[in-house]
Order: structure tokens, then C-alpha cells, then sequence
């Protein structure tokens, strides 16, 4: 057995100017059914808190710290 060394028999050359992009993965296709949805349960269960006293005196408290700590 010998290789067929004829030009009949050899790949031609090929010059390529750009490469081809990088192979992407397919989106998955995204169902209703996947995201997660509020049922009425879920917004009867949710309460309402008035945080503003605390944060207001959180804030105080901090601010008189600084002020004390610059006085030092």
C-alpha cells in the first residue's frame, strides 16, 4: 500500500480572513410554568411594618456618635 501523492489527491489549501465565532449554547425556551408566581396565599401572608421610628433614631444615634468621636 502506498498514500496517493498526486495534486489529484491533495486538500487544497483554504485561507480563511476571519475565524468563524465560537459555537453558543441554545437558550433554553423558557415556559410560563417555570417562574415562580405569586398565588393569593403568599400576598395574604406578607404584613406591613412601619420601620421609620427606628431607622430615624438608628440614624440620630450614629450621627451623635460621629460627632463625638470628631470632638475627641
Amino acid at each position: 500500500c502506498k498514500t496517493p501523492t498526486s495534486s489529484d489527491h491533495k486538500i487544497p489549501e483554504v485561507t480563511y480572513t476571519l475565524c468563524p465565532p465560537a459555537p453558543r449554547k441554545p437558550k433554553p425556551n423558557r415556559s410560563s410554568g417555570t417562574k415562580r408566581k405569586l398565588t393569593p396565599v403568599n400576598v395574604v401572608n406578607r404584613i406591613p411594618i412601619d420601620l421609620s421610628r427606628e431607622i430615624e433614631m438608628f440614624f440620630e444615634d450614629l450621627d451623635r456618635r460621629i460627632k463625638k468621636s470628631r470632638k475627641q
